[in-house]
């Protein structure tokens, strides 16, 4: 075990100020991997989730699933290679939650085009 003095603070800090109580978030390709642990620990720190995916029948097992602390984010599916699919996905998320505060464009699959040179087409 650490040191108190080396372990490390960003749980803890989150905890106590709450940094994301009572706001909106969008996470694109949040139903599973990383962008559902996200999801979890936002709802879990009391942030307004919508999460947005392509993969239906995973946003199903998400419907269905336990809530956390009380919580359960809005689903949507959401094609994000589609701007119409993903403006209708946003707007949904600021119709049910009003301003969204933070967006993590979590999905994708990878590549080695430079973020600069990427176009909606990409």
């Amino acid at each position: 075990m650490l040191p108190e003095w080396k372990q490390p603070k960003f749980r803890d800090n989150m905890k106590r100020t709450s940094a994301y109580a009572e706001k909106s978030v969008i996470i694109t390709g949040g139903a599973s991997g990383l962008g559902l642990e996200l999801a979890k620990q936002l709802l879990n720190h009391g942030a307004s989730v919508a999460i947005l995916d392509v993969d239906k029948a995973a946003l199903e097992r998400l419907s269905s699933g336990p809530r956390q602390q009380n919580s359960r984010p809005l689903l949507l599916g959401c094609d994000v290679t589609d701007l119409h699919s993903l403006a209708n996905a946003v707007n949904a998320a600021r119709e049910t939650f009003g301003p969204i505060h933070y967006f993590f464009n979590n999905a994708g699959i990878g590549g080695t085009l430079p973020f600069t040179d990427a176009t909606a087409e990409h």
